[in-house]
């Protein structure tokens, strides 16, 4: 198949007059210009896709954000945009993905002891439908509070809730505090 046919593109097609000529200086910065205009298309394209911002940091504000980079063991970009992301939609920034995928592993493992002992007539089905749907109410409690934990106010009123007596225990700690 003779390739004279194909439509040269890209940078073959811009070298093309200057590849016949053979002078390598012209060739060469030929290239470097259409790597140039090459960068300067994709950058404008993608800045109608992506927006991008900079942002500087002072020397206490970027000691936060390295030790909870981390902490969290993300890049700084990552833990930025994610902790941005949370804070505007209202949702809580695992600080530790691995120990909560690790969490997540675990239950997933459960279940699927559980499937194998259903599997070999262990347990009776009636029980094992039970337990299946206790076992998956646990995992969806363990797994929404894992991204939802409660706030400080929220875990108070919890607890005079469910103990009226620790309100004045809960009072005198706070004004020993002030």
């Amino acid at each position: 198949m003779k390739q004279d046919n194909k439509k040269e593109s890209g940078l073959t097609g811009y070298l093309k007059p200057l590849l016949d000529s053979g002078d390598p200086v012209a060739i060469a910065q030929a290239r470097k210009e259409y790597r140039r205009r090459y960068k300067a298309a994709w950058r404008k394209a993608k800045r109608k896709t992506q927006k991008t911002f900079e942002i500087s940091f002072s020397k206490e504000e970027w000691k936060i954000i390295r030790q909870t980079k981390q902490k969290q063991n993300r890049s700084y970009t990552n833990l930025i945009k994610a902790s941005a992301l949370a804070y505007c939609e209202k949702k809580y920034l695992v600080p530790d993905q691995l120990a909560y995928n690790t969490v997540c592993q675990a239950l997933q493992m459960v279940y699927n002891k559980l499937k194998d002992i259903e599997e070999c007539n262990m347990i009776a089905e009636p029980q094992s439908d039970m337990l299946f749907t206790i076992f998956s109410s646990i995992e969806n409690a363990i797994e929404w509070h894992l991204k939802n934990p409660q706030t400080l106010e929220e875990t108070i009123c919890e607890t005079i809730r469910d103990n009226p007596l620790y309100k004045l225990k809960i009072l005198q700690l706070l004004q020993t505090l002030a």
